[in-house]
Formats: structure tokens, sequence, C-alpha cells
């Protein structure tokens, strides 16, 4: 519990519990009430705001497994390939504000189609490789 809550969880939106179970109990069964994917499914929460909220999270912890397994998808043929409803550009910032290490951030710089943004983001997180790529 590197990063305890200033105060109750009661009367807090439910994004901000949100958050909170994604630090603390990301791990729990779709069946506890604890459980992320739970909170989601019950308060109806959109796939945008649910992918932001556990990037976030997640990538505060430096769990940068579990943010590539949330943006994993499965594709026809069995291959896999990364998706995400929040924007890459928007990935990539998240991530470096949480001090990601270069590799992690080269990894979405590259899912990035536009390459002037690529260009721009690069320079700006400061990740040379991605853009020499």
């Amino acid at each position: 519990r590197d990063f305890p809550r200033k105060r109750s969880l009661i009367d807090m939106p439910v994004v901000t519990t949100l958050y909170y179970c994604c630090l603390y109990h990301f791990d729990l069964t779709e069946n506890s009430l604890g459980s992320p994917e739970a909170i989601r499914k019950r308060h109806q929460i959109s796939d945008k705001q649910y992918t932001w909220t556990v990037i976030s999270a997640r990538s505060k912890l430096r769990q940068w497994k579990d943010i590539e397994t949330l943006l994993t998808t499965k594709g026809w043929f069995g291959g896999t390939k990364m998706k995400s409803v929040v924007t890459f550009d928007k990935i990539v910032s998240i991530l470096h504000k949480n001090c990601a290490p270069p590799d992690i951030l080269e990894k979405y710089l590259a899912l990035i189609d536009d390459l002037e943004l690529r260009l721009n983001l690069a320079k700006k997180v400061t990740c040379p490789k991605a853009v020499v790529d």
C-alpha cells in the first residue's frame, strides 16, 4: 500500500472508487464487489472511462504488464494486437507522467498512426529511439 487513501471512499464519485480498486484490488475476480470489473458492470462505466482509470492507476503502481494485458486483443486468426478506446497518444502521456521506462513508451508510441503526432510526442517524452523509427 504505497499510496494510502487520503480520506474515506464514502460519498466519493464512482470513478474515484474504481481508481482505488484498480490500485488495491485489481486481481480480484469479477464476482467480488471490490473488483474493478464488477464496479464497471454494476455502475455501467463506459469503456473509455474504465480504460483511462485502469491505465492511470496501474501506471502509478508501475504495473506495465497489466496495461499491456488490458490493451491486447485477439485477432481473427489467433494473433494478438493492441487496441484501445483511448487514443495511444493519451496513453503515452499518462505513462510518461508516471515515469514509464523508455521501452514501454516506445511500444505505445509505435502504435500512433499520425507520424507527426508520434514525432512530436516522442520528442516531448524524450524517447530518441521512437524519434528515429
